[in-house]
């Protein structure tokens, strides 16, 4: 078992099964190499694609509402007698409210 990433490789559009409708893969296009196109087919297929999850959910179904609401933050990593592993902390000041 193993798994590859790539960076700067746009989804072009979803593989489904045929007979059940499931993902399997994707068809991508590398940004940087003069836009070579490929496809990629795996046992699972995960949607990791942060702002554009949205813009992804819909390649399978356009009828789908939109679930992200993108904002910005910061990432930090504090010792565990801050921050147990079963705990998670969140600071929710929002210039939106």
């Amino acid at each position: 078992a193993g798994a590859c990433a790539a960076n700067y490789v746009k989804v072009t559009s979803l593989v489904k099964d045929v007979g059940t409708g499931r993902v399997v893969g994707v068809k991508a296009k590398d940004v940087l190499d003069g836009g070579r196109e490929f496809e990629v087919r795996a046992k699972v297929v995960l949607n990791c694609t942060g702002p554009f999850t949205d813009a992804v959910r819909k390649m399978s179904d356009g009828s789908r509402m939109d679930i992200m609401t993108p904002a910005g933050g910061a990432h930090l990593t504090l010792p565990k007698h801050f921050a147990p592993e079963s705990e998670g902390l969140i600071v929710p000041k929002t210039k939106d409210g």
